[in-house]
């Protein structure tokens, strides 16, 4: 959940510590434009530990219901950045120019995370705060890499798609030469088949032949045999 602050009363800008532990890109004003995709609606906000040690932070908002924020906290380690992904919900734009965002740091020991009962710990001394403002509309020239963030989203997008057709192209040469291979087999194995049948075939009619030429001598040999009796018993 994304934490909320009620905005700034009066005098409370003085009263803030000014930022000096983390710095903010962009610096002053959140940039969502509604003349790209849907996707120029996600807007990144970076923090950079600019301290020689550890720091916590914690991104708040005045309308939660209206934004996805993650992270919404962490510890950075010295000069080591953190990408905060801000996500204006819809039907919220309206409204957005009254929303502001609040980034809080305070320096500490290790990298761990803090709870939220150990941000309750902290002096408010302790605490370094910066507000953010939000604008809607074109591409904003100021708000800190607005047409930076759509070149890279285009550039993502080509590049994205020319991978894939690539990819593509390769997996379609692929199969085509698994095909090829594998028909060639199947004529290897076809005409392999058709000199066994071939074989099988001139076998099968050689034995059918002898096998006539045993009976038919035989048949001689009987027919001989009983001429030879009959000739005997005559005499």
């Amino acid at each position: 959940r994304v934490p909320t602050f009620e905005g700034l009363q009066s005098g409370a800008q003085a009263a803030m510590t000014a930022m000096t532990l983390l710095e903010c890109d962009p610096q002053d004003v959140l940039h969502f434009s509604q003349s790209a995709s849907a996707l120029s609606l996600s807007r990144m906000l970076k923090l950079t530990n600019v301290h020689s040690g550890y720091v916590a932070f914690k991104v708040k908002t005045t309308a939660p219901k209206s934004y996805l924020v993650r992270p919404c906290s962490g510890t950075l380690v010295p000069n080591s950045s953190q990408e905060v992904q801000i996500i204006l919900q819809p039907g919220s734009a309206d409204q957005a120019t009254k929303h502001r965002f609040l980034v809080q740091a305070v320096i500490v020991e290790g990298a761990e995370p803090l709870s939220k009962d150990d941000w309750k710990k902290f002096a408010r001394e302790e605490t370094q705060e910066h507000t953010l403002n939000v604008s809607v509309g074109g591409m904003d020239e100021s708000g800190g890499g607005g047409a930076d963030e759509k070149a890279t989203l285009r550039n993502r997008h080509t590049s994205k798609t020319a991978g894939d057709s690539g990819d593509s192209t390769l997996d379609l040469q692929g199969k085509y030469d698994e095909l090829v291979h594998y028909t060639l087999n199947v004529e290897k194995e076809k005409k392999k088949l058709e000199l066994d049948v071939a074989n099988l075939q001139n076998a099968k009619a050689s034995a059918s032949s002898d096998n006539v030429s045993i009976l038919t001598l035989i048949i001689s040999v009987l027919l001989a045999v009983a001429a030879a009796l009959a000739t005997r018993s005559l005499m």
